[in-house]
């Protein structure tokens, strides 16, 4: 059973906020999106669902997360990313030993 639900016009305050703090018009990310700054304004005033196709977009031009806009999930793509470049940092220039070695313990870590 779901326990978030959506919510437009709560969905439309996080895209404002996620917009300003990227430093971003409504104009500019209309440009982005090829879309009309109407439509920017709609979405962000919860009048209009974000289309899925757009969503994707917006995530990564402001980086942050569907479930940061969607529910309010703070986590941004870019510390998970970071994290992840921090690993694959760290395997650049393992052998393939190592690297299946490596992935056998994170299964194990991860209990897969």
């Amino acid at each position: 059973m779901f326990k978030k639900n959506y919510d437009a016009v709560e969905f439309g305050k996080r895209l404002r906020t996620a917009r300003k703090n990227a430093g971003m018009t409504q104009e500019q990310l209309a440009e982005e999106l090829i879309l009309s700054v109407d439509s920017i304004s709609r979405i962000e005033n919860g009048k209009v669902m974000c289309m899925p196709e757009h969503l994707v977009h917006i995530c990564e031009i402001l980086n942050v997360t569907s479930d940061y806009l969607y529910f309010g999930e703070t986590k941004k793509i870019c510390e998970e990313m970071n994290s992840l470049s921090n690993i694959d940092a760290m395997l650049v220039g393992c052998n393939l030993d190592k690297i299946r070695r490596v992935e056998q313990m994170v299964a194990l870590f991860l209990g897969r």
